[in-house]
């Protein structure tokens, strides 16, 4: 024990020497350029591959946490989602599922990303070693090999016995450090022309597991929004239907009813005429001898005809007298209903002015192409007026 002790000690000495002595320019240093870039190479390295696997790491514990934090949130979620809400039980099993997908992201980052990188990292450890032990072998050879030369140079006798001893202690140090270097010299480029192969890799199967990460949670949280958003139940035809025979069916006066005269896209409404003829002939109070209005014989002008549909004579009188046409509310195609939220005052001729809280119709455009993004047509349900209007000033209901 002691003979072993007393034996590093001297080794440790004399490199300390020799080292000393080439510091100071005293003796000289064996040089290997080839050798001096391999280990610069190894050195960055290691330097950029530790702190890969030190930020991974970190964002893996980062990811831990984040999926911890989803996990509660999730679970405060199902708490508050009331089971008799719309999708109560289909939120829960999609809440489940996103727990799942973030412990699934965990563990493939761990084990096809992290675990590969340690291994890899790994053998900086070992070489660093090795580099190590060949610096203090390139250290015992430089001594050696001065100890020996100083011998020569000093030695009268050729076969003198320092000078054998020498010269054996110069061979073994030689071998030691020749097989060592060369070793490193081959297990340095090796390792780091690798290096772009393992980070590509390295890369593909992170980005991989990211990926799919994010589009199967796209897909569960499109779900989830579709679940939770309310359905908007659109007007069919047959509840438009059901307005126009109720129309029809409508009381004027004594319980008589107005026959209804449908064109072929609609029903029309009945005229004013029609109906103040039908009250006369019922009133006793009507006189026979009242003048009616003159006619010209000159034959009225053709009715233009809009979309296939003969405007009624109510329509065509109001035009004549310049008031405003509105839609039928029976005949339209409603698509839904909203509700304004805000008073919006019109800035042309073709928009539509409310106050908060009146209920708007909407129905399609008459042309697709000059729908405006973030614009609806609609019609006053109070008043019958079309027009275009902001959607961000209503709410469906």
């Amino acid at each position: 024990m002691s003979d072993n002790f007393s034996k590093n000690i001297r080794k440790k000495t004399f490199r300390a020497k020799e080292m000393l002595l080439e510091t100071l320019g005293k003796a000289d240093r064996t040089i290997d350029e080839s050798f001096e870039e391999n280990a610069s190479n190894f050195n960055r390295q290691q330097k950029n591959f530790d702190r890969l696997q030190h930020e991974l790491l970190n964002y893996i514990q980062c990811l831990k946490a984040v999926t911890q934090a989803s996990r509660g949130y999730y679970d405060a979620v199902r708490e508050t989602y009331d089971n008799d809400w719309t999708g109560a039980e289909h939120v829960k099993a999609i809440t489940h599922s996103l727990e799942l997908l973030w412990d699934e992201y965990a563990e493939k980052l761990t084990e096809h990303s992290l675990n590969p990188l340690n291994v890899y990292c790994s053998q900086f450890v070992d070489l660093k070693a090795k580099i190590a032990k060949r610096g203090r072998k390139l250290v015992d050879y430089d001594g050696a090999r001065h100890a020996y030369q100083s011998l020569k140079n000093n030695s009268k006798k050729p076969e003198d016995a320092k000078l054998l001893k020498a010269e054996q202690d110069l061979e073994s140090a030689r071998q030691k450090y020749g097989s060592l270097n060369s070793a490193l010299s081959e297990e340095l480029p090796v390792l780091y022309d690798g290096r772009y192969a393992f980070l590509v890799n390295h890369l593909q199967t992170l980005f991989t597991a990211e990926s799919s990460f994010h589009c199967d949670s796209v897909k569960l949280l499109t779900e989830m929004q579709n679940v939770v958003t309310p359905k908007i139940h659109l007007k069919d035809s047959a509840l438009n239907a059901n307005r126009v025979d109720e129309a029809a069916n409508m009381k004027v006066a004594d319980g008589d009813k107005i026959d209804v005269e449908r064109s072929s896209s609609g029903a029309t409404k009945p005229t004013l005429g029609e109906i103040r003829a039908n009250s006369n002939e019922n009133n006793p109070f009507s006189s026979d001898t009242d003048e009616s209005p003159r006619t010209s014989n000159t034959p009225p002008a053709p009715a233009q005809v809009q979309n296939g549909v003969m405007p009624s004579a109510e329509e065509g009188d109001k035009a004549e007298q310049g008031a405003p046409i509105y839609p039928d509310l029976t005949t339209l195609r409603v698509l839904y209903k909203v509700r304004a939220t805000h008073r919006y005052t019109a800035e042309d001729t073709d928009e539509l002015s409310f106050e908060a809280g009146e209920v708007i119709l909407v129905v399609p455009y008459d042309d697709p192409d000059e729908q405006d993004d973030g614009w609806l047509m609609g019609v006053k349900e109070a008043t019958g007026q079309k027009g275009v209007f902001p959607a961000n000033f209503t709410k469906p209901f």
